[in-house]
Formats: C-alpha cells, structure tokens, sequence
C-alpha cells in the first residue's frame, strides 16, 4: 500500500507541478504530502523534484525514477486486472477509446453488444484524437482504441477490424455537380472516377496537419496536380461534412462520418482517385499490457460485426 499511496503521490505532483495543487487533488494536507515526498527521497537518497523552480521539474535522477515508477505503476494495475479477473470474470472495468467518427458508430455498436453478455462489466468509451489515445494507453487510462494509422510507436500491435471507403463530399446546391450527375455515388457504393481538374480553384475543408486522413488528402491534391483553395481545417470528419454540408466547402469523409449523419441530403458523394479511396480501421493496443478475457471479447466483436457487413 505504502508503494501505491506513493507512487500516486509522487504523480500527482509531477501532473500539478506544486505541492499546493497536488495536495488538493489527492485530499490531504500540503505537509503530509511534503513529507510523504521527503520521506522517499530519503529512501532513494537523491532529491526527485527542483523545487526551486515553478512549476517544479524533475531532476535527472527523478527522470529516471518516474520512467520507472510508471511502469511499476502499470505492472500492479495488470496484477489487480488478473486477480479480479481469476475471481469475478462478471465484474470489472474495459475502456476503448477512439476519435469521434468511430466512438458515435463503430465503437458505440461494439459496446452495445458487449454488454449484452456482460451487464455487470463496466465499459467506458474515451473520445480523444490518436496521439492523445496513444498517451493515455501508455498511462494505462486506455486498454485499447480505434484508429486508421499503422504508424505507432514500438510495442503497440494493430489488429485490422474493417476496411472503409472514403468519399469526396461536394455541397448539394454547388453548380458543378451538374457536370458531374453520372458519377454521383451513394453511401455503400464505390462510383467511378473522373477528371478530378474540374474541382480546380474551388474551396476545400482540410484536416488538421496531425491527421491520418489530411496526409491522403495532400496525395490526392498532388497526383491530380489540383490548385484548390483552402477554406478551413477541422480535427474531425463530422465537422467536415457538417460544413459541406453547409455549403462551405469540399471535404473527404469516411463512411463512417456519413452513416448516421443527418446532413446526408445535402451533400454528393463521389468517389475519390484509387489512392484514397480506401482505408483500413485498426484495434490498437499495447502488447506489453495484460489484456482481460472482457476486451479479447470486445475486439472479437469488431471483427464479427464487419464479417457480417461483408457477408461472410
């Protein structure tokens, strides 16, 4: 207990950055968390936080002995995961996280039916942008998230649970859609390409630059060597197609983003160039963790729910 309550105490600090904040947080005194501090750098004998500056930092030996103690920190948290799990497989706590396009459909639809074989599990759903949902995996926050890119940082594992198909979103009432009518597509439908110049100089709705999809849209512009203006950035696709839908400019929305949306009838949808027509959706989670029977079971059920929608 004496680790825990310090190593909980020692990370509430490096967080708030001053004793005065963590003490409030944690609900003790300011002296007693102080002391709780002095006390273990006694035991390890060298001073863990510089004081002197605020917020306060870590000394160089306290860089180490954080790194350290977070991954103590996750190894009892895997070690409560297992006991509770060897002694109660109906109770516990699964969290899966994802951007908002796949926690209002993908993710939502998932838990929905986890939870009709385990009622008494709890399941928390996390709404965050990728390199948030990385962090919080790490902290232990998360057990596992959505994402698009297989790009990720050494010890994650990607399992791929669906591909999707991405379309190209122009305004209902803008006049090009006339020229365009006979490859005009509908949600579930590929459509076919066409000479994509005819979108030149008309204003488009980018991603912001840390976003997956922004990188295809880039590809897109410059292998159609199209000259477009840029009318916003969003850091989510149902923002992009609500302002499409708005008439405020072109956007690229996963299918995702288009499903439950109720803007649908205000936009067209054609189908992009081949080189981002497609993307693939990952589970992602750190292979490090100890993963519970109750999230296997979740990703079982991202992969069923898309071999249904295949049909196999």
């Amino acid at each position: 207990m004496d680790f825990e309550l310090n190593s909980r105490y020692i990370l509430c600090v490096y967080e708030q950055g001053n004793l005065t904040r963590a003490a409030k947080a944690i609900g003790i005194s300011q002296p007693a968390l102080s002391a709780a501090i002095s006390n273990v750098e006694k035991r390890i004998g060298f001073k863990i936080f510089d004081k002197r500056k605020q917020p306060f930092v870590l000394t160089k030996e306290g860089e180490i002995y954080l790194d350290y103690l977070q991954k103590q920190q996750l190894l009892v948290d895997d070690y409560k995961k297992r006991i509770e799990e060897l002694y109660d497989d109906e109770k516990g706590k699964v969290v899966i996280g994802g951007p908002t396009v796949y926690t209002e459909s993908l993710i939502a639809d998932a838990a929905a039916e986890l939870h009709k074989t385990y009622p008494r599990y709890e399941i928390a759903i996390k709404n965050a942008s990728v390199p948030e949902l990385i962090k919080m995996v790490k902290k232990g926050e998360v057990d596992c998230f959505i994402g698009t890119s297989d790009n990720l940082p050494e010890g994650f594992e990607i399992s791929e649970v669906k591909e999707e198909t991405i379309y190209l979103c122009i305004p209902q009432k803008w006049s090009v859609n006339q020229k365009l009518e006979k490859y005009r597509t509908r949600l579930g439908e590929d459509g076919e390409c066409f000479d994509y110049t005819i979108l030149n100089n008309l204003g488009f709705i980018f991603m912001e630059s840390n976003q997956p999809l922004q990188i295809e849209i880039e590809k897109f512009i410059e292998e159609n060597k199209l000259s477009v203006q840029k009318v916003l950035s969003v850091n989510q696709a149902s923002v992009a197609v609500r302002m499409t839908a708005l008439g405020t400019g072109i956007s690229f929305a996963p299918e995702e983003a288009l499903i439950n949306s109720k803007y649908l009838e205000n936009i067209c949808l054609y189908r992009p160039s081949d080189i981002i027509s497609k993307r693939k959706i990952y589970v992602v989670y750190d292979q490090e963790r100890y993963m519970t029977c109750v999230c296997k079971r979740l990703i079982e059920i991202l992969h069923d729910m898309n071999y249904k929608e295949r049909g196999k």
